[in-house]
């Protein structure tokens, strides 16, 4: 570029430990699979009220 000169540069140095972040991640993926878990029992308990509704629909 005409007229520009490079005069230094500004370095941005990144430390984090890793740990926590990695148990964090693992916290929440237990945390998620309880709620997957929790999710299909209520889908299960679900289909079996909404069959028992229509076996005794049947029966009136």
């Amino acid at each position: 570029m005409a007229g520009q000169e490079n005069v230094g540069s500004i370095v941005y140095e990144v430390d984090m430990e890793l740990a926590p972040l990695i148990q964090g991640n693992q916290s929440a993926n237990r945390a998620i699979g309880q709620l997957e878990g929790m999710a299909d029992r209520a889908g299960k308990t679900l289909k079996g009220w909404i069959r028992s509704l229509h076996l005794r629909q049947k029966q009136l």
